[in-house]
């Protein structure tokens, strides 16, 4: 029934307490669930740290280390959930949104992205004022490059049906911090029906994100999108 993608790199102090948290919430679901772990060439004992937790089904290495984008999408290929969810180890989404997101599948969207800027979000610590203002920035080419409404492209709780993650990311080319924005350029050019859920979002500090090297490779993604639309890559 469901698949939880969680992408690492370099994640050995956040692993193993989102790996519980993850698992204790998907006692409820029994054997109809799974995760599916990428790590994106950790070099810091990700894997070690994480391998007891889980089964051995359950971890996808990826090497050598290609960007959070690769990660997701090797996950969301491996998956075998009807529906299939990502979301980051550090749970700055908590995992308990997935209930409310996999119904929102189950009642007919095609693709159901978590935001923390529609009404009824919450924000329980902020970003940084820069880090923020980026963030919108960004959004705001986003929309103007994928003819995409959203307000949120980049929360990292995105969930997919079975037919719109195969649809989506076999065409995903984009691996760095933009490939949300071509996640969702993709899913208006298929005409897959997208839902914004309202989330609740805690800041980590210990982001991996660096300002001048990630919005500069974000910007470079976006023009990647449209040549890669005019170029006929995505047929």
């Amino acid at each position: 029934l469901l698949s939880l993608v969680i992408p690492v790199f370099n994640e050995a102090a956040r692993v193993a307490p989102g790996l519980r948290a993850v698992r204790d919430f998907l006692d409820g679901f029994g054997p109809s669930s799974e995760i599916v772990l990428v790590d994106d060439g950790s070099r810091d004992g990700t894997i070690a740290i994480a391998r007891p937790l889980l089964l051995p089904s359950d971890v996808l290495m990826q090497e050598p280390h290609r960007g959070k984008g690769g990660a997701v999408r090797a996950g969301m290929l491996r998956a075998r959930g009807d529906y299939r969810i990502f979301l980051d180890i550090d749970l700055a989404t908590p995992v308990t949104f997935v209930g409310p997101c996999l119904e929102r599948l189950r009642e007919g969207a095609d693709v159901v992205i978590g935001s923390r800027r529609s009404a009824g979000a919450r924000i329980e610590r902020h970003q940084a004022v820069v880090r923020e203002w980026l963030g919108r920035g960004f959004s705001g080419m986003s929309r103007l490059v994928t003819g995409s409404p959203v307000a949120d492209f980049t929360c990292g709780f995105k969930g997919f049906t079975r037919d719109a993650a195969l649809a989506v990311f076999t065409r995903q080319r984009v691996t760095n911090w933009s490939f949300d924005a071509e996640l969702l350029f993709l899913a208006g050019r298929l005409g897959l029906g997208v839902e914004e859920l309202p989330v609740v979002w805690r800041d980590d500090r210990s982001t991996k994100v660096r300002l001048g090297r990630d919005v500069l490779g974000s910007l470079t993604g976006l023009l990647a999108i449209r040549m890669n639309h005019l170029k006929g890559r995505y047929r």
